[in-house]
């Protein structure tokens, strides 16, 4: 119950950053559907390597805690540079 707890609450503190650039995305870059849909499927990957190697310990989840959190950084980082420019 305790991991699920904790798998939960990263995937919350994921989520809150996810959404609010993909919409900003959605917004802000013309054409940017094929973008969010990597974006999505690369979070869901990412999530359930996370959840999957959960139990092993840190370096077990870390590519999916890498997979679900670097893509929403490059797409912040797309949106801040579209609202820049």
């Amino acid at each position: 119950m305790r991991d699920a707890n904790a798998i939960l609450q990263n995937t919350l503190e994921q989520v809150a950053l996810a959404i609010p650039v993909h919409v900003a995305l959605a917004v802000l870059v013309a054409s940017s559907t094929a973008l969010i849909v990597v974006l999505v499927t690369l979070f869901a990957i990412g999530r359930l390597l996370f959840w999957i190697g959960y139990a092993n310990g840190a370096r077990a989840r870390a590519f999916g805690f890498a997979l679900t959190f670097y893509p929403s950084v490059a797409g912040l980082v797309i949106a801040a540079s579209v609202i820049t420019f």
